[in-house]
């Protein structure tokens, strides 16, 4: 898994979109999309901003570590979905993330 992976995970995870990330670290959201489409690498000072953002260590962000905090974090349900999702397909952690954000705009 490379670095925009893992900060794409993070943020379903957060439940956050890289411009919450960008207002709150001061990385431009077209830094985002660079790294998406391999048109630059990831600076170790915006992924340490990225890192705290997140709670996570820069070694998780950066694939040098296999846990995140973000594990130690979660309790009760949901350290028991996290974990249930985190080894599903993408394919199918989308069809769980579409399923959540149906159930939540229909609380409102």
């Amino acid at each position: 898994m490379d670095v925009y992976e893992r900060f794409t995970m993070l943020l379903k995870a957060k439940g956050d979109t890289p411009y919450a990330v960008s207002k709150a670290t001061g990385i431009p959201p077209s830094t985002f999309t660079d790294w998406k489409n391999g048109k630059s690498t990831p600076k170790v000072a915006k992924l340490a901003k990225i890192a705290d953002y997140f709670g996570v260590t820069l070694a998780y962000l950066m694939g040098e570590a296999e846990s995140s905090d973000i594990d130690r974090k979660l309790t009760g349900i949901d350290f028991a979905l996290w974990g249930e999702v985190k080894n599903l397909s993408e394919s199918e952690k989308k069809d769980i993330y579409d399923y959540i954000m149906f159930k939540k705009s229909k609380r409102r």
